[in-house]
């Protein structure tokens, strides 16, 4: 863990401690976090970070039901068979604004009933030469990177 991560969480421990939650925070490395979390399931907590990903059906390794360890990384071994269905929708439907209906009933599932918490999502500040065109036009679809969808869209004006 870096400094950032180090100093978050002794922030979340000394936050935790005021409502009477007792946090031991212990290091662990990637090898530790697979026997441990991955397949023993020997953790009450975990912090950890992830990038967010250009589609949204690359995190279907920690979300899906058949991600289970050993088959990915859905470490609360969380299921919900309607999200399986809208990952699996997602995945093999071409249209971008279909997907983006399939992505956005996820996000609703996600939030009511919080596999995971996501602590914050980074701002990208994101500068893009008045030259290239069709980037722009793809920054509010869905995740915070959608600026990097649709690359086959993007031509640079002479």
């Amino acid at each position: 863990a870096d400094k950032f991560d180090q100093g978050l969480m002794a922030a979340m421990q000394a936050y935790l401690q005021q409502v009477g939650i007792k946090v031991n925070i212990r290091l662990i490395d990637t090898a530790t976090v697979g026997r441990e979390v991955d397949q023993q399931g020997t953790y009450d907590w975990m912090y950890g970070a992830l990038g967010v990903p250009l589609d949204p059906d690359q995190a279907t390794l920690g979300l899906v039901s058949t991600a289970i360890y050993p088959a990915g990384m859905n470490r609360p071994k969380w299921k919900n068979s309607q999200l399986d269905a809208l990952m699996e929708k997602g995945r093999t439907t071409l249209d971008p604004k279909e997907r983006q209906k399939y992505y956005y009933q996820v996000d609703e599932i996600l939030a009511d009933e919080l596999p995971y918490i996501w602590l914050w999502e980074p701002v990208r500040p994101l500068g893009i030469n008045k030259r290239v065109i069709g980037m722009a036009e793809h920054q509010s679809l869905v995740y915070n990177m959608s600026a990097y969808r649709a690359p086959q869209e993007w031509w640079i004006k002479s």
